[in-house]
């Protein structure tokens, strides 16, 4: 009996890689769907608004830029639906990024050695789940950094990020109940409004820095059921909008040409995650 995991479906794709083989989900009800997009929607918004991977630093306007790339890891608790809270199980879930930062517009100087302020940073980032059997999902992020100060001397850098990210997969999958083959459909979106604030100070062979962070999200998704003739027998529809608080500290290491950076952030709910990232930049 061939089955094909509801569950790979909907956890943001890569977590299956340390999913146990013989987990074995069947999906008869909504209750079931909801229970499990209930659990992974909180951590799918951190890990597609990320942690930064960067100094709070702005690049001092054009024509400066920043490009680069990196890998997140983060760990979750989870329990199959239909199955009892104390069977939670440790997943990862991994995700890769690239991104990109451009100066706009450097900032005011407002005495020796302290400028940067009101400066601003164009900001992208494209980002995948590495699941080639789920089409390598994708999401995509706009926004921009505010500088309140530049890094120079004894002047460290403070910054503030505004971020728009969204997320949207439709699925198609089967599985078999009672000898039964059951077809379901599944569209899930999301959007996510982030907030930083980070702070930041080169040393002599490495910058540290600290962020706090809010990530606003609103997802929704509508499922069906359908029989093997194709006809609908149970359809609904979910949505969930909450804001959740996370802090990260890192340390980039090199110069403005090329630097390798390193991240841990943590969460609501007893989320962990792990960032690695390299980028060039002028």
């Amino acid at each position: 009996m061939k089955k094909i995991l509801f569950v790979l479906a909907l956890v943001a794709p890569g977590a299956f890689l340390s999913l146990p083989a013989q987990a074995d989900f069947t999906f008869t009800s909504e209750a079931d769907v909801q229970s499990l997009l209930d659990q992974i929607t909180g951590p799918l918004t951190l890990t597609i608004s990320g942690g930064p991977l960067s100094t709070a630093n702005t690049l001092g306007g054009l024509p400066h830029f920043r490009l680069g790339g990196g890998a997140q890891l983060l760990g979750l608790g989870f329990h199959q639906p239909g199955k009892p809270v104390s069977d939670t199980e440790k997943i990862l879930l991994p995700s890769l990024a690239f991104q990109g930062k451009v100066g706009v517009f450097p900032g005011i100087r407002v005495a020796p050695g302290v400028g940067g302020i009101l400066a601003v940073d164009g900001l992208y980032r494209l980002g995948y789940f590495p699941i080639k059997q789920l089409d390598n999902p994708k999401y995509y992020g706009l926004g921009a950094r505010v500088g309140l100060l530049r890094d120079k001397g004894l002047v460290p850098a403070l910054s503030g990020n505004l971020m728009y990210s969204t997320f949207l997969k439709k699925l198609e999958f089967s599985n078999e109940v009672s000898g039964v083959k059951v077809y379901q459909v599944l569209t899930y979106k999301m959007s996510i409004v982030s907030y930083r604030a980070d702070f930041s100070k080169k040393l002599a062979l490495f910058a540290p820095y600290v962020g706090l962070g809010l990530d606003k999200f609103n997802a929704t998704a509508n499922y069906e059921f359908r029989d093997s003739t194709g006809a609908v027998h149970q359809n609904g529809t979910w949505a969930y909008k909450r804001m959740l608080k996370r802090s990260y500290y890192g340390a980039q290491f090199g110069g403005a040409g090329f630097a390798t950076t390193l991240e841990l952030g943590f969460a609501e709910g007893g989320l962990v995650h792990f960032g690695a990232g390299m980028s060039v930049g002028f």
